[in-house]
């Protein structure tokens, strides 16, 4: 097979994947390249632990775009501190050529791997339509007396139905 057909079935099959597991294969780049780097580190292979280092850090800067503050909003913030912790321990790493960044890394990344990998597919989608779906109104029971006494008579001021509607699912019969 040519390069350009496995390039053209790593983009089939990266789009046709849902959300959770593609945040999935980026924890396994992410993982992935920190061990090459921590391999490059030992080794003394500066050129090698940089380019390794500058591919993880790009994964994180894509994990933190994924992150919806709209949504979950302390999850997010969760996520968001973790995230920023791997970067700034990857630049460590980078720094001053010590693994043991990396490790710190790697101990907050894994168990997030295993968790997202967790999630079943198609639970985004279902998150996302739920969120979009407009709240229900509960049914119009019957008008309590008390309710009634105070409506209008046939030909008086009209409430409008936005002021009205609010009103019908928060009777509550005494």
């Amino acid at each position: 097979m040519n390069e350009s057909g496995i390039r053209s079935y790593h983009q089939t099959a990266v789009g046709s994947v849902g959300p959770e597991k593609l945040i999935v294969l980026l924890y396994d780049g992410l993982i992935r390249y920190l061990r090459l780097a921590r391999g490059a580190i030992a080794g003394g292979d500066r050129r090698t632990t940089t380019r390794q280092i500058d591919n993880a850090q790009s994964i994180v800067v894509e994990l933190m775009r994924t992150l919806d503050p709209g949504v979950a909003n302390e999850l997010t913030a969760s996520l968001d501190a973790l995230y920023r912790f791997v970067f700034t321990e990857n630049l460590k790493a980078l720094i001053d050529g010590d693994p043991a960044h990396v490790d710190h890394a790697l101990r907050v990344l894994e168990p997030l791997r295993e968790a997202w990998a967790g999630i079943p597919p198609g639970a985004a989608e279902r998150a996302l339509r739920e969120r979009q779906q407009p709240l229900a109104r509960p049914a119009a029971g019957p008008v309590p007396a008390h309710e009634a006494e105070a409506a209008p008579a046939a030909g008086g001021p009209a409430e409008p139905a936005e002021a009205a509607a609010p009103r019908a699912g928060l009777c509550v019969s005494a």
